[in-house]
């Protein structure tokens, strides 16, 4: 399996770049962070939960990343080791990244509202607001 997805990302960085794209057994839609378009079944079997459309590429080997081109993802994927890791795009740590990837992109303000939360950018930030389904993300 670590072999195709490599092989597959050497093969995708040597190529026109195409979206949606296949990198070994995965096809990539290339938002930030990728999303999955489709799964070779032969892949399903490394996941602990079935892989589905929509869901987005959240790490390469425990690595963690919310911005990167094609070429960063790739190169990436052609070195990995041992984890790949998604997420439903939609979840709370997803919301979370696009949410701060548009704050950092817009004009600075002193709250922002981050998913479900609203952050206040004192030092340290004050977490105003967590919506109540946000809440089991979180220890007192």
């Amino acid at each position: 399996f670590e072999g195709k997805v490599r092989v597959g990302a050497f093969l995708a960085l040597e190529a026109p770049a195409t979206d949606p794209e296949w990198v070994g057994p995965f096809q990539f839609r290339w938002t930030v962070p990728p999303s999955l378009v489709k799964v070779a079944p032969d892949a399903q079997g490394h996941f602990s939960d079935t892989l589905t459309s929509g869901e987005v590429l959240e790490s390469v080997d425990g690595c963690k990343w919310d911005r990167g081109d094609r070429d960063e993802v790739l190169r990436r994927l052609a070195n990995f080791h041992d984890g790949l890791s998604f997420a439903t795009s939609g979840s709370f740590d997803h919301e979370v990244r696009v949410a701060a990837r548009a704050c950092l992109e817009s004009a600075d303000t002193d709250v922002n509202q981050l998913g479900p939360m609203t952050v206040q950018w004192t030092d340290p930030p004050t977490v105003l607001w967590i919506a109540e389904s946000a809440q089991s993300h979180f220890s007192r």
